[in-house]
């Protein structure tokens, strides 16, 4: 959510009033109120209270059009580098008044890349605006949380591009990858339908609740030490999306899901209780177990025009000296291979790469 506009103040309200009528004791009080009545400031003040707040951009690529100061990037890469680098461009952005971004720990984009058909399965983890990288609304949130000053940005050269590969957050023993595509995304590892009616994945707290301190023991409890979202969920405002288990979801979730992942990614650190030294501590370091990010390397393509003239190959061969029944038993067998290391690809890997197109469409190719 961003905030673009400042909101209206005393002044804006007695706008049309001529102030000069009234005694200098009317105009003495009003300059004392004022600071308290701006509701902007008053918003900046509560963020600074004890509150790491992280500030969303909205960038996009239909326009040119800048609203409010952009942040400076802490991706520091050099503008050399940023701009070889494989990453998706933006033509403009909406940020956030001076007031709420001077008050803001950090900021991150809120845009998601829907596909052709409308569905929003992938996420960038870094877009470019110009020769400045920015992160991703929820890797900002883990980066604050995680202590660390900025990104790095894993790539590997070809020919003088720089294609990306991965980002790490954090140093030392606390550092952590994310393997990504050539640019820069990752597919959002969703966990299930919306929350918003169940809370079945995600706990939903109404926001006026809150600003009323209208809340149950377990919804207080549930914001104790807790990353959360402020986020829309009502039609009306637009952040509704399509993803694959539902046709309606509201964006929010998408960075709730996002941020869930990232989470389950961190290095972990066990302290137990009691005297600890140092090499201890360190070799409580708990790396993840698995890969939460589902990616497409950048050797997806060469992989697959490989394994389709393999294929290709084996069946012009090998289908000249077999029957009807062997030919079909051998085109099940490929096809079933296909389907096996598709999910095996996925599920153990997390790789989005189909190995088995190839031979199913040879298989298909020769039917014909």
């Amino acid at each position: 959510m961003t905030f673009p506009e400042p909101d209206r103040n005393i002044r804006d309200l007695l706008q049309a009033v001529d102030l000069s009528q009234f005694n200098s004791q009317f105009n003495e009080t009003l300059a004392q109120i004022e600071p308290q009545l701006d509701a902007d400031q008053y918003f900046a003040n509560a963020m600074r209270s004890g509150i790491d707040a992280i500030r969303a951009i909205n960038f996009t690529t239909q326009s040119n059009a800048a609203y409010n100061e952009l942040p400076a990037s802490i991706v520091n890469i050099g503008s050399e580098l940023a701009e070889p680098v494989t990453v998706s461009d933006m033509s403009g952005y909406t940020g956030n008044i001076k007031v709420l971004q001077d008050a803001a720990f950090g900021n991150g984009s809120m845009n998601q890349v829907p596909d052709p058909d409308g569905v929003v399965r992938r996420v960038p983890l870094l877009i470019r605006y110009g020769s400045d990288l920015y992160p991703t609304l929820s890797l900002e949130m883990i980066r604050v949380y995680n202590f660390a000053d900025s990104y790095e940005l894993i790539t590997e050269n070809y020919d003088g591009l720089e294609v990306v590969r991965g980002v790490a957050v954090g140093v030392g023993a606390g550092r952590f990858e994310i393997p990504t595509d050539g640019f820069a995304k990752v597919i959002v590892p969703y966990i299930g339908p919306s929350s918003e009616f169940d809370d079945s994945s995600f706990p939903y707290i109404s926001a006026i609740d809150v600003l009323r301190d209208n809340l149950s023991d377990e919804e207080r409890s549930q914001l104790q030490n807790a990353l959360f979202l402020v986020g829309t969920s009502a039609p009306g405002f637009g952040d509704i999306r399509a993803m694959p288990l539902d046709l309606v979801y509201p964006g929010v979730e998408v960075h709730a899901n996002m941020l869930n992942a990232l989470l389950d990614s961190m290095t972990t650190l066990e302290v137990d209780s009691g005297e600890a030294s140092t090499e201890s501590a360190f070799s409580s370091f708990t790396p993840p177990d698995d890969i939460y990010f589902p990616y497409r390397p950048d050797w997806a393509g060469r992989a697959l025009f490989v394994s389709f003239i393999a294929t290709g190959l084996f069946i012009s061969i090998a289908f000249l000296f077999m029957g009807a029944a062997s030919m079909a038993a051998t085109g099940a067998g490929l096809l079933g291979a296909a389907v096996w290391g598709n999910f095996q690809s996925w599920d153990v890997y997390k790789v989005d790469f189909p190995p088995g197109v190839a031979a199913t469409t040879y298989f298909i190719r020769y039917d014909d």
